[in-house]
């Protein structure tokens, strides 16, 4: 494609947002009652929605949406010889990461078909009218729910043979025609599982990944993934300080990293970050103040400062974003702003209104730093209302800060009125608590 790219081009990370017949359509096909082309034909509607919604929200550079795969890696090990499923861990309670089964190792592992990926790139890229990323996991990523056993005397070995398994995929998409992949790995302080690589420090986690893009010609991006499966992240820490400096000698062109966490403040690790390279900054050795202000910019974004940072090496990150592209800063926002928005959404039904002060509400409830601006914002009623009912962040930001709900006085019992039967004492009363609000003007 010879679309004209913007100075800072927008592009997506994981998996675009599934459509809810595909729910219906996944457990028609678990209870045999579709057959492969019906399924076929569902991934692939599926698919032209996700191009047609990132073109139409005017992202640069796009992707399949990732439609016909299950929590990104599990569809992979169907395609894997070598392995065998064991029996779920757990299956009460909410889904999470042990609700999944493992597989044990028990021969040679190999993928004969390939991962399936350069498919999915072949029926795609006839449909989408700008560039394309490819998301490829990792061979640590496909590590994590294995248990060696099988010829695998050592882990080393084990990993070898991922890394030619996913180096083939790699290569076969570019052959395809693909010119930008996307590794996804995991951040490597994440010690689940009893993987030396996913314990240890960094190096063996880069050194497996220069040894599977080896030989590969095309732009190639790597994300450091905390894990979000169930909207909830694999493991804690969530930080990018420790991968530093090992992490700049990955052979790759673009850093895709994530800030959405309250673990980790983005300043904090621009400056101990020892010249780290922001998400999506070209390769360069030198250069620690350019890097730093990129992560201060991340950073900024990621606090509601600026929705746009550099998602590429050209131009800086701290350029303002396009218009349309920006939310309000937490210093602005007025408290008599959002009421009225608020007030205007209750009589008029403007659901702009309501979205705008929606928005301004979320900006102060996940920004720290204006937590007690948020708390003197809910105490009027409207807004302890919108946060009751749509952000939910009240009682858990008052839980923060160390507030706490005054114990329930119990009120002292009343003399009984002279005249009064055995049935008007027998009556409950209704006892109006005198516990003070957390919020004392509701």
């Amino acid at each position: 494609m010879t679309r004209a790219m913007p100075l800072i081009p927008t592009t997506v990370c994981g998996s675009h947002g599934l459509p809810s017949w595909i729910h219906l359509v996944r457990e028609a096909a678990q209870a045999d009652r579709l057959g492969p082309i019906d399924l076929q034909e569902a991934y692939e509607d599926a698919v032209r929605l996700a191009i047609r919604d990132q073109v139409e929200a005017g992202v640069d550079v796009i992707s399949d949406g990732e439609m016909r795969r299950v929590t990104f890696i599990r569809g992979f090990y169907d395609r894997l010889q070598g392995i065998r499923a064991l029996p779920v861990p757990r299956r009460l309670g909410p889904p999470n990461y042990d609700a999944h089964c493992p597989y044990e190792v028990v021969d040679r592992i190999s993928a004969p078909q390939g991962l399936g990926i350069v498919e999915e790139f072949r029926f795609a890229r006839p449909h989408a009218d700008r560039p394309m990323r490819v998301a490829v996991p990792g061979p640590i990523t496909l590590l994590i729910p294995l248990r060696r056993g099988g010829p695998y005397a050592s882990e080393d070995s084990l990993i070898a043979d991922l890394i030619s398994v996913v180096n083939a995929e790699i290569k076969a998409l570019v052959a395809a025609g693909c010119d930008f992949v996307q590794v996804d790995e995991p951040n490597y302080v994440m010690t689940a599982g009893k993987h030396r690589v996913l314990k240890g420090e960094a190096r063996p986690m880069v050194s497996a990944l220069n040894a599977t893009l080896e030989g590969v010609r095309a732009k190639v991006a790597l994300h450091v993934c905390f894990g979000n499966a169930h909207n909830n992240s694999f493991a804690t820490p969530r930080r990018y300080r420790p991968l530093f400096p090992a992490l700049l000698d990955a052979r790759v062109q673009q850093f895709v990293f994530e800030y959405a966490n309250r673990e980790m403040s983005a300043r904090g690790e621009a400056r101990g970050g020892g010249g780290a390279r922001a998400a999506g900054s070209q390769a360069r050795p030198r250069g620690a103040p350019l890097a730093r202000a990129r992560l201060r910019a991340l950073g900024d974004a990621a606090g509601g400062r600026g929705v746009q940072a550099a998602l590429d090496g050209r131009g800086r990150a701290d350029a303002p974003a396009r218009a349309g592209a920006r939310v309000t800063r937490p210093s602005r926002i007025s408290r008599a702003r959002v009421l009225d928005l608020l007030r205007l959404a209750a009589r008029k039904g403007d659901r702009a209104a309501l979205t705008l002060a929606l928005d301004q509400m979320k900006t102060l409830a996940y920004t720290p730093r204006y937590w007690d601006k948020y708390l003197d914002l809910i105490a009027h009623p409207m807004a302890r209302l919108a946060d009751l009912l749509v952000i939910k962040q009240g009682d858990k930001i008052a839980h923060q800060k160390g507030w706490t709900r005054p114990k329930r006085e119990r009120p002292k019992p009343s003399a009984k009125a002279p005249g009064r039967g055995k049935r008007a004492a027998g009556r409950k009363r209704s006892i109006s608590p005198s516990q003070p609000s957390l919020f004392p003007d509701l």
